[in-house]
């Protein structure tokens, strides 16, 4: 109960109760006011499908800022240099890019190619790069200088695949001519000879744990394993060439073979042929150990990841996807705007490069370590610095002397300033803006705020309108008096997501039928006839999907029942026990309630 008020004094007042003055009547005004403020149109929400935020996917989201380059032709193939700061080789095209690990832009450029080249990679002191090339040359290059230091021109058809020996003194080389050759890199003699394939070779790669084993891969759909320590591994003794030698062991891999990679120890390998990945035991009985296969297209390359638990692959559906060693799981994957042609991870896991036959090149940087970022918070305002630059520092307040009128940071003062508990906090109320479609609604223009809605082609904007036309009982006039022109968009919107369950049973939850508008233009326009139709055979085969779920529903409903009747009882699952139900003192159960009554099969059934 409120008080009396004459002149604005308040004659009586009950405890509990408001006594309302000048100052409470503008308060209670703009409530009033608020109150009968038009709402705005409130869009229906539906759950979302869960992620699973494990730290295995927030690692690998830490591989921000993508750069895209444009390359004049596809990048074939990319190596990181295994000496800090870990700069990367892109080959692709007639040239060979060296890109600068911080600034990441080619700092050299290696062009002695008359054809496309090859697999470029470093040796491990990241001094040297070798490569192959269209003419059948292996060059291997200076990278300080760009010198050319060797040529071998043994091949007699184009290297497509380049590497040195663990030791750094030989050259591993394959290519179109089905063979294997060594070169020593002093001298540039070939030593070596491996003649096992019967098509084109397509990678190689040298075991970590022993540097006489060697895989080579190849479009017959096998990989070889040579030892090269023995004569009849490929390697004669003191010879300039080695004799054609057969492989000490031969997997079958089903597909032709775009990539391997010997994994962690040496003992096992995965090899990429198709879609499919095959991991092989080959110091063992040389089996098949697993087997995925997680693209939808031709996997081209896969690389293991710094900390050797992750196996990494691309493909040509434009994904890269992350395995663990440990149950060749897919524990991440990230999609890029074109098909996978060669990929590669830095050594220390803070540069992802790929590269995409679009042509481009993508490089993901991952972000700085937690105590760079708590550097960067201490450090004061360096000369010509501005603070909308670098968000660190804009979470401390700024200097007093650097707060000139009209510039940037004079309006950012004391933007970060911590409250105390007796301050009063000033709200700015800010106007609303509305969207077309609740401007009429405001309005009570029924028709043209559907239309509006409409024109947004957004489902869950349509759907909200119509409900809260429903709940003012506007949706019959939003309906009615529409010609053909205006009654199209809306058929197409019923065509388009009647059968999507979200929106269909929209009508029955609000407890009342659709409404049926005036279609005075059935019979005069072709489009909405045709559109009518359409509707009708959509509903049509709906409502059969729905009557054949229905009776696969009571199909197995029978079956569950019948096999939990005839499943004999065990230990862990006790039989029930009847529960007698008790009536009033002196009186037996009612019927249909005892505990050996049987259940009426009709009953049951309903």
């Amino acid at each position: 109960m409120t008080g009396f008020v004459v002149s604005g004094a308040p004659l009586l007042a009950f405890p509990g109760s408001a006594i309302v003055t000048g100052a409470n009547k503008v308060n209670m005004s703009a409530v009033e006011a608020d109150r009968t403020a038009f709402k705005k149109l409130s869009i229906k929400r539906f759950p979302k499908e869960g992620l699973r935020r494990t730290p295995e996917a927030q690692y690998w989201r830490k591989f921000k800022f993508p750069v895209l380059i444009n390359e004049n032709a596809t990048p074939t193939c990319i190596d990181f240099s295994p000496v800090a700061p870990h700069d990367f080789a892109v080959t692709g095209g007639v040239r060979i890019q060296i890109y600068d690990s911080h600034s990441l832009k080619p700092k050299r450029v290696l062009s002695r190619f008359k054809g496309p080249a090859y697999s470029g990679r470093f040796r491990s002191d990241g001094r040297i790069l070798v490569a192959g090339g269209e003419e059948g040359i292996v060059q291997v290059f200076d990278i300080q200088t760009r010198a050319v230091l060797r040529q071998i021109t043994s091949h007699r058809g184009p290297v497509h695949t380049t590497s040195f020996s663990r030791d750094n003194t030989t050259i591993i080389s394959g290519g179109d001519d089905c063979t294997l050759r060594l070169h020593d890199l002093p001298t540039g003699a070939q030593v070596g000879q491996l003649t096992g394939h019967s098509d084109y070779v397509r990678a190689a790669a040298e075991s970590p744990s022993t540097t006489s084993l060697i895989a080579t891969a190849s479009y017959d759909h096998t990989v070889c394993l040579w030892d090269r320590s023995m004569p009849a591994g490929g390697v004669a003794d003191g010879a300039a060439a080695g004799p054609a030698s057969r492989p000490m062991m031969t997997l079958q891999h089903g597909a032709p073979v775009e990539a391997l990679v010997f994994l962690p120890g040496g003992a096992l390998i995965a090899t990429a042929g198709g879609n499919t990945v095959k991991i092989w035991d080959v110091l063992g009985t040389s089996t098949l150990l697993h087997e995925f296969s997680t693209h939808q297209k031709t996997i081209t390359s896969m690389c293991v990841e710094g900390s050797q638990s992750r196996l990494i692959t691309g493909g040509l559906d434009g994904f890269l996807k992350v395995h663990s060693l440990a149950d060749y799981r897919v524990t991440h994957a990230m999609k890029y705007p074109g098909p996978v042609a060669s990929l590669a991870l830095s050594p220390a896991n803070e540069h992802l490069v790929v590269g995409m036959s679009l042509p481009m090149l993508s490089i993901r940087r991952r972000d700085r370590a937690e105590e760079d970022d708590l550097g960067a918070l201490t450090r004061t305002l360096g000369p010509g610095e501005d603070i909308r630059r670098d968000p660190a520092l804009s979470m401390r307040p700024l200097p007093a002397e650097e707060g000139e009128d009209g510039t940037g940071r004079y309006f950012a003062r004391k933007k970060n300033v911590v409250t105390d508990q007796d301050d009063f906090l000033v709200e700015a109320h800010r106007r609303k803006r509305l969207q077309p479609y609740e401007a009429l609604l405001k309005r009570f223009q029924y028709r043209a705020a559907l239309d509006a809605a409409l024109a947004t082609r957004n489902p869950l904007v349509v759907v909200s309108l119509v409900a809260e036309l429903l709940q003012r009982g506007g949706l019959i006039i939003a309906l009615s008096a529409r010609n053909d022109e205006q009654l199209e968009p809306l058929v197409q919107f019923m065509l388009r997501h009647i059968c999507n369950p979200r929106y269909a049973p929209l009508p029955h939850r609000h407890g009342r039928p659709a409404p049926r508008p005036v279609l005075g233009v059935l019979g005069q326009s072709v489009v909405i006839d045709e559109l009518f139709v359409s509707l009708r055979q959509q509903v049509a085969t709906e409502l059969g999907l729905q009557e054949q779920l229905h009776g696969m529903v009571g199909m197995l409903d029978a079956l569950l029942e019948g096999a939990s009747r005839n499943a004999p009882a065990t230990a862990s699952t006790p039989l029930p026990l009847p529960v007698p139900t008790a009536g009033p003192a002196g009186e037996a159960a009612p019927q249909g309630q005892g505990a050996d009554e049987e259940a009426d099969p009709e009953e049951e059934e309903r």
